[in-house]
């Protein structure tokens, strides 16, 4: 086992001919490297891929990205295509003052502010194949504190002031905004993968759960609440209060306001479900 660390504007790349591009950005990059266990021969295009960036049989098990003084945060980019030669179809870009990843462990984390951003485009817009459609679309998310991706938890954890702007693809789909103080969003993920070579292969946004003074907003309609739990595949947020709370969920252009201490909220229709009505106290005579 070994390491290696470059400085000044360093940028790895992937080779043109496969049906992946790796990117890697930053000021200073220390990585620790190790002998490829003994395995079959394999010639498939992704193995080779690997190899160039490795270098020959190695293995990357783990790296730190920094940004230094007045330099560029750095980044981390992850194009796939269907089709080899194809415009790629799934994108993640990852950057942050400092990205660490342990492919032993198989951890990312951004221990500071940054911003990951998640689009799968396999399927044309209109494509008869709604149910995998409906689940695709782009996911920015930024936050202020911290992020850990955990491939073996198959989640993502972001905290302190989180964002998350999801367009599903589609038109009957509607943009979706959310703010909250700590969010978990699921993926499915083989925990074996490397995360700095694989993360783009599973490009999909899973169900997105936002705790702590939770604000969505949707076309017209703006809701407030303790959590809720978001389905990009279907558009639905399940919103619920803590004890003694309620939701609210408002439309600015009308003066009523509904709440609930849980309800379910269509955003591509606006429809909405009062689970638990809101108790109704009776004064005493």
């Amino acid at each position: 086992e070994g390491w290696a660390c470059a400085l000044g504007s360093v940028r790895s790349l992937t080779p043109e001919d496969v049906d992946r591009d790796i990117t890697i950005r930053g000021e200073r990059i220390t990585a620790v490297i190790a002998p490829a266990a003994e395995k079959p021969e394999q010639t498939d295009e992704s193995d080779r891929a690997d190899r160039a960036v490795l270098g020959g049989e190695r293995v990357l098990v783990s790296a730190i990205l920094e940004q230094l003084e007045s330099s560029e945060p750095p980044s981390v980019e992850l194009l796939s295509r269907t089709d080899p030669g194809a415009e790629p179809d799934r994108v993640v870009l990852l950057t942050g003052e400092r990205i660490e990843a342990d492919n032993t462990a198989g951890r990312l984390v951004v221990p500071q502010s940054g911003r990951l951003l998640v689009s799968d485009r396999r399927l044309e817009e209109g494509s008869a194949d709604r149910e995998n459609a409906a689940a695709r679309g782009s996911a920015l998310f930024d936050w202020d504190g911290s992020m850990l991706l955990d491939r073996r938890a198959g989640n993502a954890t972001m905290l302190e002031r989180v964002r998350l702007i999801h367009t599903p693809q589609g038109e009957e789909r509607r943009e979706i905004e959310l703010e909250c103080e700590r969010l978990v969003t699921l993926f499915d993920a083989d925990e074996n993968a490397e995360l700095l070579g694989d993360t783009a292969a599973d490009a999909e946004i899973g169900p997105v759960t936002a705790f702590g003074a939770v604000w969505a907003r949707s076309g017209g309609q703006q809701m407030l609440a303790d959590t809720i739990n978001y389905e990009p595949s279907t558009g639905v947020a399940n919103a619920s209060a803590a004890e003694s709370g309620w939701v609210t969920l408002f439309d600015p252009a009308r003066s009523q306001a509904v709440t609930a201490e849980q309800l379910l909220w269509s955003v591509d229709t606006g429809r909405i479900e009062v689970i638990r009505p809101t108790p109704v106290e009776v004064p005493n005579q």
